[in-house]
């Protein structure tokens, strides 16, 4: 992934649009729900912040209180716009 793909992800980061989630095979949690668009797109914006994919076990965040991701998302999406912003 290059910088130039955070405007689209940034622009998918709300969608609701179910899809499968990303999990290492090293996880040992094995989560059956179905992601998001918006969640994954958020997800790969933390790898390219991070520099590796995937930058976590699982992209989905089940330890997590839904206010909570939602904090933790938007500072993610947040952070993609000022990486944008600089030259």
């Amino acid at each position: 992934m290059r910088k130039e793909h955070l405007a689209e992800l940034i622009a998918l980061s709300r969608s609701q649009v179910p899809c499968s989630s990303v999990k290492l095979l090293v996880s040992s949690y094995a989560d059956l729900r179905n992601s998001t668009v918006g969640q994954e797109a958020v997800f790969m914006i933390l790898g390219f912040k991070k520099g590796e994919y995937p930058p976590k076990l699982n992209s989905i965040r089940f330890d997590m209180a839904d206010d909570d991701l939602q904090r933790e998302n938007d500072e993610i999406v947040q952070w993609a716009k000022q990486e944008l912003e600089k030259k």
